[in-house]
């Protein structure tokens, strides 16, 4: 008889594991929500606002930034406040003009702005 060699392939498996790694974070897709300004006093604006959406947070949202800027004056000052749904801004000058804009922020970075809104300190 004839003995035939067995020849036993052992090919490295092509093993296609596609993983698709979902992030469920994200930047924030939608500014806050509800910005409203209340007026304190002649030095004082207080911002407050709401969060985004929730189905448009993508994450936890670790923050929110503010910016501000005196309507006569050129250049914007950020202020960044976590976890706090208002912001109270003292040190102002009376008699001015302040805008204010608000985003959210994740781990991921800063989501877009809310409009500007506006409010104008008194005299005394």
């Amino acid at each position: 008889g004839s003995s035939g060699s067995s020849g036993n392939r052992y090919g490295p498996g092509v093993s296609t594991d596609d993983i698709t790694v979902v992030t469920l974070s994200d930047v924030p897709s939608a500014p806050p929500q509800n910005v409203s300004l209340e007026v304190v006093n002649s030095r004082s604006i207080k911002v407050s606002w709401l969060p985004p959406p929730s189905g448009t947070q993508n994450g936890f949202i670790t923050g929110y930034k503010i910016r501000h800027r005196k309507t006569t004056r050129r250049g914007e000052m950020e202020t960044l406040e976590p976890n706090n749904l208002w912001y109270l801004f003292t040190g102002l000058e009376k008699g001015s003009q302040y805008s204010f804009q608000v985003s959210a922020m994740t781990v991921n970075g800063t989501g877009p702005p809310s409009n500007w809104y506006t409010a104008e300190t008194p005299e005394n």
